[in-house]
């Protein structure tokens, strides 16, 4: 082989092992660098103070509630089919007692468990149910099925019976004494005699009572009054 062509093949594998050397260096740090492991941040030291103070609980969204209320369609049906039939349910909300004194009239009369409460039931009876047509021929058993609204209504009249001297006990039921006190109440103030809450009635009792309670009122200021002198 020629001295000449053997030496510019050394060179050149010089220079390719020079190249190759020079890769291997610079590309060595870079590998290390991946190998190695990521640095976990140091944790931040807490106090003893800080530690003993609660920990706010995580706010929760609040539960929607559910608003009662009539259906206002339904309430003025039965407001309209009450009127209608002669009970007087007047224009107030069917919370008040009066409007479900009116609707424990009708079920008193219809031979129903008394509910006081509208409901789609209740417009389907005054449309298609059958009431007894003379009150005076017997009100409601005593022993008949109550409602709690029911309760309230005629414990409210119970106790305005009572305040106006009746004898009988607030307890929410339609008593024998309940309707023997309804009855004389209805008669001394011409009212038909029914002997069962009604709206006319829870209208009476409440006029009444304030005309009761007026002359006590001054009775009571009066003895004050002298005491004082």
């Amino acid at each position: 082989m020629p001295i000449g062509v053997f030496r510019v093949g050394l060179a050149i594998f010089v220079l390719l092992a020079a190249s190759v050397a020079a890769n291997v260096l610079t590309l060595q740090p870079v590998g290390r660098r991946a190998l190695e492991p990521m640095a976990v941040p140091k944790p931040v030291p807490v106090t003893a103070a800080e530690a003993a103070k609660p920990t706010k609980p995580e706010r929760k969204p609040a539960a929607a509630e559910a608003t009662p209320g009539e259906d206002p369609d339904l309430s003025a049906a039965v407001r309209r089919e009450l009127a209608l039939r002669g009970y007087e349910p007047g224009t107030k909300d069917f919370r008040e007692f009066e409007p479900r004194a009116a609707i424990l009239a009708f079920e008193s009369d219809a031979g129903l468990p008394l509910n006081g409460r509208v409901r789609e039931e209740l417009l389907q009876q005054l449309l298609f149910g059958v009431a007894r047509t003379d009150p005076k021929a017997g009100a409601i058993a005593a022993s008949a099925e109550v409602s709690s609204s029911a309760r309230e209504v005629i414990g409210a009249a119970q106790r305005s019976l009572i305040k106006l001297g009746y004898k009988l006990e607030a307890n929410g039921l339609p008593s024998l004494e309940t309707q023997r006190a309804i009855r004389d109440f209805e008669a001394a103030h011409n009212l038909p005699q029914t002997g069962r809450v009604s709206a006319p009635l829870m209208a009476k009792l409440a006029r009444v009572s304030q005309l009761e309670s007026a002359p006590v009122a001054a009775d009571k200021l009066r003895s004050r009054v002298a005491s004082q002198r």
